[in-house]
């Protein structure tokens, strides 16, 4: 289920843990990324990182975009504990978070399906943004 596109000003479920980071990532001096994978040669020394977009909320479900492989997140808050899968033009898998107390970062892991190994992914501000460069 999508829901309208989540802008900085919307006050729809303000409580909510999803709400809550939506209003932290609609802003666009976000971005997601991870380590390992196609993308970073299957280096899990390397990382990759895309901003955020396209920032929906309904309930606590969150769904998110990024740049790459026209790849989508989508997944449900526990307190501050993500939860949910990624999908891109060329596969899917899951992926689990733990956002910070004011939702401005997140820390976790991604996987590819029915992979035995979790990779590192991650949900920061933008250098671009601390700059004042967006």
């Amino acid at each position: 289920m999508s829901g309208p596109a989540f802008s900085p000003e919307d006050a729809p479920n303000t409580g909510s843990a999803a709400a809550r980071a939506a209003r932290a990532l609609a802003n666009g001096g976000y971005e997601y990324g991870w380590f390992g994978g196609r993308a970073n040669g299957l280096d899990d020394r390397r990382h990759v990182a895309f901003p955020v977009h396209g920032v929906t909320v309904v309930d606590d479900q969150l769904t998110f975009r990024f740049d790459f492989r026209d790849a989508v997140v989508s997944g449900r808050f526990y307190g501050r504990s993500f939860t949910g899968v990624w999908r891109q033009s060329t596969g899917d898998g899951e992926v689990a978070l733990e956002f910070a107390s004011d939702f401005g970062a997140a820390e976790g892991w991604w996987t590819w399906p029915r992979g035995l190994a979790r990779h590192r992914a991650f949900i920061r501000r933008r250098m671009a943004a601390e700059s004042g460069d967006v």
